[in-house]
């Protein structure tokens, strides 16, 4: 049987993650609770439904001392995603994994999620491809200076990117990332020289061009 669980993570309660390991190896099959068959995937997702904060856990074992030992990697907050239920701290997986408040003035990207679903600690709040499509998009429009500092997603499933200087682009789950920012890249090329122009929204959903509104 394991004697002794270590527990090796950055900002992490070892002490809760150690006993909950403990009580998890209890509720296995007793062949299942030996260092040499533990079931690792199902201590994996039973430290995960208790602590939705952890991403993964990889386990070694120390045959000689009777030691497992979990290092643990903790879930990094890509978003505040909000809904009229709450708000929580969600990664760039598309996991909600702790409670948050929406806060004005910070730093890490803001989500209203307009669509009439629930928030709910340990689930997805967006399936992993749109996140992906989210998050590239974001990526290579800061490579061009161009920050987006919330997103208003709505009952269309419309993803709708507000910059930092008022104007917002639209995509969606079926956006090609790249085409789109290229595209995005071209329209404020030829739009933003004229300093008279005040622009209200790019819509980049269709590969083949961009179409934009005027205030």
């Amino acid at each position: 049987p394991v004697e002794t669980i270590e527990v090796r993570g950055i900002g992490l309660e070892q002490e809760k993650i150690s006993v909950a390991a403990r009580d998890a190896i209890r509720n296995l099959r007793w062949f299942r609770q030996t260092l040499i068959f533990l079931d690792d995937a199902a201590l994996t997702k039973e430290l995960g439904s208790f602590f939705p904060a952890i991403r993964s856990v990889a386990v070694s074992r120390d045959l000689w001392t009777r030691r497992i030992i979990l290092t643990v990697e903790k879930r990094i907050p890509w978003a505040i995603w909000c809904r009229p239920s709450g708000c929580a701290y969600v990664d760039a997986e598309g996991v909600a994994f702790a409670e948050a408040v929406e806060l004005s003035g910070t730093e890490i990207l803001r989500v209203n999620d307009g669509r009439e679903t629930s928030l709910t600690i340990g689930a997805s709040v967006l399936a992993e491809p749109d996140i992906r499509i989210l998050d590239e998009f974001i990526r290579r429009s800061a490579d061009h200076a161009i920050r987006f500092a919330r997103i208003a997603i709505d009952p269309e499933n419309s993803f709708w990117l507000v910059s930092a200087a008022g104007w917002r682009v639209r995509i969606d789950g079926a956006t090609d990332a790249p085409l789109a920012s290229a595209n995005l890249i071209s329209l404020l090329e030829g739009l933003l020289k004229n300093k008279q122009v005040k622009l209200d929204y790019i819509d980049l959903r269709l590969p083949e061009k961009g179409f934009y509104k005027l205030r």
